[in-house]
C-alpha cells in the first residue's frame, strides 16, 4: 500500500456538536450575520433572525423563521 503523495489534499469533518431537529440554513441566505429575506405573496421582506451553531455550509436558526418560510437570496 502507497504512502501519502505529496501535493495531495485531505478533508476531515470534525463533530464538535450535534442537535436534533435544528433548523438549518445555507449560509450563502443570510445577510449581516442575521437577517434573511422571507417572500410572502410577491413581498419580500427582511427578518432577523437567532443563529446557533453555525458551520462553513450551513446555520442553525434558533428564532426569527418558521418550517413555512420561505427565504430567497440577496441578489
Amino acid at each position: 500500500m502507497p504512502g501519502l503523495i505529496s501535493g495531495t489534499q485531505l478533508q476531515a469533518n470534525i463533530i464538535t456538536r450535534k442537535k436534533d431537529n435544528a433548523m438549518l440554513i445555507p449560509h450563502v441566505y443570510v445577510i449581516n450575520g442575521n437577517k434573511v429575506l422571507v417572500q410572502k405573496d410577491k413581498k419580500t421582506d427582511t427578518v432577523t433572525i437567532t443563529t446557533g451553531i453555525v458551520s462553513d455550509e450551513w446555520i442553525e436558526v434558533l428564532t426569527g423563521l418558521t418550517t413555512n418560510d420561505k427565504i430567497v437570496k440577496q441578489k
